[in-house]
């Protein structure tokens, strides 16, 4: 039995019916295996059913303390059902690009059943006319809530299902029979929760009072930022009101080399500038096309993994986060380009409201979903307000394989993922790499960003205007 961290906690106070806070990958697949016989959904469900033993959280649900006196645990779900969890879709004619991500966007607009192991697996059939991909590949988008793992995890969940061997279609691992463990009592739990209130002395005034300015910057925005925060101002945004539970979603995927050309514009650039720079260049011509650019420059909140190598495979969430201008105020994209390479080299110490160890220390003295709900309240008082928070939008940047993969032998044609949003912050941008190409993928509020395929063509246009 584990019991939730203070960042775990935040991942799931941030989770209601109009603000789902899960994530998670999505391959494209051959249907044929290299033997040339194509995989079955049975089979699918037995090769889950074979690596859940190196998983144990996705056999994992939520118990809840009494009175919420104290955080959940992670417990063995006694009722666990695999066919609840792997479900099997077909995509409408003509089954192309549009009607994938019309799919993906609708499943990550609903939320996750947290009565039972939060994630759930989607084959999804019929992708007939989609550029590069034989007509009968299936996509395969696993969905599982914040709570439970962060980007790098995700990583670790895709490696968990896939090998770099064609022929290697077992889990390496000898397996054994599972049986839960028994759940605990609520009697257990409260007498868990009241064992912790000892450790709330009534010192932790003076942490609450060094705490709250960070969690106000937080959720309300940078109300008192320090000296090195003012650097980077957010201004409001179409994307920075209060999002409403539909979702869409794109992805735009480059060649490596495009990149790596882009880098050679500018010496000492890295990959996430480059991220970064596309961000900002593909913004800057999709609000100047709606006649909504701020004079400026947007930023963007920008997750950091704290995790050590050590604890990879451990689940739960791991990570800080800065804030990052995006120069959407340069006209140039090789000068914008030029301006984040300059800044990201000074902004480890310009941090996104409250941080890994201040939420954590707090968490000692403030009830889980009371310091869950104070946040949630304070991000929703300040989209009301139009008051700015951490970001316009987040951009991550976590690392794929270079190598081609393979899902039961069957080739990984391409990787991208979905990402969750919130108030304050209706755009996330999920960046990756696999084999040879870099992958951009979008989420959005439908309703503050109704034309997704124009974002999408900002997005090739401005990885057009570094390389060029």
């Amino acid at each position: 039995m584990r019991q939730l961290s203070a960042t775990d906690m935040l991942m799931l106070m941030l989770d209601s019916p109009r603000t789902p806070n899960h994530m998670g990958p999505i391959l494209i697949c051959e249907r044929h295996r290299q033997s040339g016989e194509p995989v079955t959904f049975d089979e699918i469900c037995d090769g889950v059913a074979d690596r859940l033993a190196q998983a144990p959280m996705l056999r994992q649900r939520l118990v809840t303390s009494p009175l919420g006196l104290d955080n959940p645990y992670w417990v063995d779900d006694p009722d666990f059902d695999l066919e609840y969890h792997v479900r099997q879709i077909g995509l409408p004619k003509p089954g192309g690009w549009k009607q994938l991500c019309d799919q993906i966007a609708r499943l990550a607009s609903r939320p996750l059943d947290l009565t039972r192991p939060p994630w759930e697996m989607y084959v999804i059939d019929r992708l007939d006319t989609i550029p590069g991909v034989p007509g009968d590949s299936f996509a395969l988008f696993i969905k599982i809530h914040h709570t439970a793992i962060d980007g790098q995890e995700g990583v670790q969940l895709v490696n968990l299902l896939t090998t770099v061997d064609p022929e290697v279609t077992e889990p390496a691992a000898s397996l054994t029979r599972w049986s839960p463990r028994p759940l605990p009592s609520p009697w257990n739990l409260l007498l868990r929760s009241v064992a912790s209130l000892p450790q709330r002395p009534l010192a932790a005034v003076n942490l609450v009072g060094r705490a709250v300015p960070a969690l106000a910057r937080m959720g309300i925005g940078m109300l008192a930022p320090d000296d090195d925060a003012k650097s980077v101002s957010v201004p409001f945004s179409r994307f920075s009101g209060r999002i409403s539970a539909h979702r869409v979603v794109d992805a735009v995927t480059v060649p490596f080399a495009t990149l790596k050309a882009a880098r050679a514009r500018v010496p000492g650039s890295t990959i996430n500038d480059v991220a970064l720079a596309v961000v900002g260049g593909a913004l800057r011509r999709y609000l100047l096309e709606h006649d909504e650019l701020p004079d400026e420059s947007l930023a963007a909140a920008v997750p950091i993994s704290t995790r050590a190598t050590s604890d990879v495979g451990a689940g739960g969430n791991q990570i800080d986060g800065t804030r990052v201008s995006l120069c959407t105020d340069i006209a140039g994209d090789v000068d914008r380009l030029s301006a984040i390479t300059a800044a990201t080299k000074d902004i480890r110490t310009v941090r996104v409201g409250v941080s890994a160890g201040q939420l954590s220390a707090l968490s000692e003295v403030v009830p889980g979903q009371l310091l869950g709900t104070g946040l949630r309240a304070a991000a929703e008082l300040a989209t009301r307000a139009k008051i700015t928070t951490a970001g316009n939008c987040t951009v991550t940047n976590v690392p794929g394989p270079r190598v081609p993969l393979y899902f039961l032998g069957c080739k990984v044609l391409s990787c991208h993922g979905v990402g969750p949003i919130q108030d304050g912050m209706g755009l996330i941008h999920l960046a990756t790499s696999y084999c040879d190409d870099f992958t951009v993928s979008i989420v959005a509020d439908r309703d503050m960003m109704p034309d997704m395929e124009f974002y999408a063509e900002c997005i090739r246009d401005a990885y057009a205007g570094l390389a060029s």
